[in-house]
C-alpha cells in the first residue's frame, strides 16, 4: 500500500493571501483577484503537513513561502520572456 507525502511550506496560509503574495511580486497592483462564492458546503480551511514527509525522510524545505514565491516568479517571468 502506497502512502502519500506533501512537499512545501510549513506556514499555513488561505489561498486569498497567497494570490496576494504573487500579486506583490508581480508589481501589478491593478490585478483584483475575482471571488465568486458560489460554491456550497465548500471547504473553508485546508492545510497540508508535511510532518510525514520530515519523519519519514528527514525532510525539511529549502525556502520559506515568501522566497520560494519570489524564485518561482522571477523564474517564470524569464522563461517567459525567452519564448516570446
Amino acid at each position: 500500500m502506497g502512502r502519500a507525502f506533501n512537499f512545501g511550506s510549513t506556514e499555513k496560509i488561505k489561498i486569498i493571501d497567497l494570490v496576494n503574495k504573487i500579486i506583490k511580486l508581480s508589481g501589478n497592483r491593478n490585478i483584483k483577484p475575482i471571488i465568486l462564492d458560489e460554491v456550497k458546503k465548500e471547504i473553508t480551511d485546508q492545510y497540508l503537513s508535511c510532518k510525514l514527509a520530515e519523519s519519514v525522510f528527514k525532510w525539511k524545505p529549502d525556502y520559506m513561502l515568501e522566497e520560494g514565491l519570489k524564485e518561482t516568479y522571477n523564474w517564470y517571468k524569464e522563461y517567459f520572456r525567452k519564448i516570446i
